[in-house]
């Protein structure tokens, strides 16, 4: 997700389930005017985050520990980062694809990392125009396009 991950200038970047905050550092890494707001459910991710930023002196990362999916700022997230577990019977790929949705503005991009790909052919154009996947390393990433509403 990392290689696939394309934003402008001054982006606000959520990562939706960001564990202990890989995606979200490297998102903040691309630019001091990117804003990232890295969500878990855990508490220890959201630690393991906030401790990655500072040991790289990252000050455009916040953090929320939230399982229920209204995040802060909901509507105005111009990139969404996800990679739901592959093993959830994928109730938790459906709510992050909901939560993701309502975090975007109109015309935001969602991108999702899976090992399989099928129930997301089927069920992300549901949500997104323009889905897309590309193959790498053995994984899926599909990006999808918030309509306006």
């Amino acid at each position: 997700m990392i290689e696939e991950m394309e934003f402008g200038s001054g982006a606000r970047v959520l990562d939706i389930g960001c564990g202990a905050g890989v995606v979200a550092l490297a998102a903040a890494c691309r630019g001091d005017d990117v804003t990232v707001h890295a969500v878990d459910s855990n508490t220890r991710a959201i630690q393991c985050t906030e401790h990655g930023a500072q040991l790289n002196g990252l000050t455009n990362v916040t953090t929320e520990l939230n399982a229920g999916g209204n995040y802060l700022h909901a509507g105005q997230y111009d990139l969404a980062l996800a990679n739901p577990p592959y093993y959830a019977g994928f109730r938790i790929a459906r709510h992050f694809l909901t939560a993701g949705y309502d975090a975007l503005r109109p015309g935001g991009i969602i991108l999702i990392v899976t090992k399989r790909a099928d129930w997301y052919e089927l069920h992300m154009p549901e949500l997104f125009d323009d889905v897309t996947v590309t193959e790498r390393k053995g994984y899926y990433v599909f990006r999808g396009v918030r309509p306006d509403a």
